[in-house]
């Protein structure tokens, strides 16, 4: 899965991608595993997949909604058994990609986006603007 967060700022100009430093996923039916060393994400079913970037490339100081024109998350999906939608959550709390599992999984936010993937070997693109604002 290629996972691609872009964010833009109006004043400067600058478009920004952001760096993948945390994904796992994790399965409702094996609540003690952890999969953060494997190089794919499972969703659906029984399966949630989280992903953490670092915010730290964006210039020093950005911290308001004005400063942030657009923010993406461009996901592409490799297998579809059945299609269906993927949402977009916001975590709680923090977690670390080799120690979180469906028994410490944090709180899970409002949805930000929800959008339908229709089979293999298509990019899906999610507005995350308003998550990287807030």
């Amino acid at each position: 899965m290629l996972l691609v967060l872009g964010v833009c700022a109006p004043e400067s100009g600058w478009g920004q991608q952001a760096t993948l430093v945390g994904d796992a996923h994790i399965s409702s039916a094996q609540p003690g595993v952890n999969s953060g060393a494997l190089s794919n994400l499972n969703v659906g079913g029984v399966y949630t997949a989280l992903v953490q970037f670092d915010l730290g490339t964006l210039p020093a100081g950005t911290t308001t909604e004005a400063q942030i024109s657009k923010a993406t998350l461009r996901v592409y999906c490799n297998r579809a058994d059945v299609p269906g939608a993927v949402q977009v959550q916001l975590i709680g709390s923090a977690w670390t990609e080799l120690g979180v599992t469906f028994a410490t999984l944090p709180a899970l936010g409002a949805t930000v986006q929800t959008a339908q993937v229709a089979g293999s070997g298509e990019f899906v693109t999610f507005d995350v603007t308003s998550a990287v604002q807030g």
